[in-house]
């Protein structure tokens, strides 16, 4: 999939996050290939202006055999700078914590948390979760931070 050199007008701009969104949803609903029909109704807007919008970027699919789902959902992910994953640190692992250390970020908003932290007396501290997140006293966040380089810092606090 190469890229044309043409400029890419201003309207289909704005509906690269609309395609991505479509491509991600219809690759979460198992569908391998979609024609531009099937995209322009999801969005929206008329199958003419699929088929146009995507000529800007080259030959993204094969007349009768319609676009690859997972192909173009790389390739807008590639195109709008979303295939990074942000680690992250817990604080706090209540109740809400707990959701969230139990919800897969990773999969639906390209965030990672590599660790948690709590109360020292905790009785989880010193413990992983099912999905090997090690869970640390609040005493060792400077050092268990110190180890990790350039973490990008995200605080999740979360009530008892």
């Amino acid at each position: 999939m190469k890229e044309k050199q043409s400029a890419i007008p201003k309207a289909t701009a704005k509906r690269l996050s609309l395609y991505y969104r479509i491509f991600k949803r219809f690759n979460a609903e198992k569908i391998e290939r979609a024609n531009s029909k099937q995209i322009a109704e999801a969005i929206g807007i008329d199958s003419a202006t699929v088929r146009r919008d995507f000529s800007y970027f080259g030959e993204l699919g094969r007349r009768g055999f319609g676009y690859d789902v997972k192909k173009l959902m790389n390739f807008f992910a590639d195109l709008l700078n979303d295939n990074s994953i942000t680690n992250v640190m817990l604080v706090g692992i209540g109740n809400m914590g707990h959701a969230l250390l139990h919800y897969r970020f990773h999969e639906r908003n390209k965030m990672k948390i590599i660790m948690a932290f709590d109360l020292d007396d905790h009785p989880e501290v010193g413990t992983k979760t099912p999905d090997g997140v090690p869970i640390y006293g609040i005493s060792q966040i400077k050092r268990q931070n110190q180890k990790i380089v350039m973490l990008k810092l995200l605080f999740l606090l979360s009530l008892v």
